[in-house]
């Protein structure tokens, strides 16, 4: 593990993330 590690487990959560602001930004707009 490592480095690598940890980025393979944060890439889903920041694409969730992402995708919930950009949602809420339609949502808004």
């Amino acid at each position: 593990m490592g480095v690598q590690g940890l980025w393979e487990l944060l890439a889903p959560v920041g694409r969730r993330v992402s995708v919930e602001t950009l949602a809420g930004r339609k949502l808004a707009i």
